[in-house]
């Protein structure tokens, strides 16, 4: 069984299954390691993990991926100009 712990606890009593951390909750500013990471990395960056996060945690989550990786393209005010002057009419 895969042994879990948070936030910088290395006793064997202080592991958890994924099942406790299911029941106990995390919060995305937790860190988490496990046999295989090789250091203690973010509990948001830990894919099986991320469902056991708080709704509010969640959404918080979300939001930074979200704001992060999407970045809208430069105004360019010349194409507005062409976009008015063809509704108006005034060019073809």
């Amino acid at each position: 069984m895969k042994k879990y712990y948070i936030n910088g606890a290395a006793n064997e009593s202080d592991a958890f299954s994924i099942e406790d951390l299911q029941t106990k909750g995390l919060k995305a500013t937790d860190y988490i390691w496990f046999e295989g990471l090789t250091d203690w990395t973010p509990v948001t960056s830990v894919e099986e993990l991320v469902p056991f996060l708080s709704v509010s945690d969640t959404i918080t989550e979300i939001e930074t991926k979200t704001s992060s990786t999407i970045i809208p393209p430069p105004f360019n005010k010349d194409h507005m100009r062409i976009a008015c002057n063809k509704m108006n009419g005034l060019i073809d």
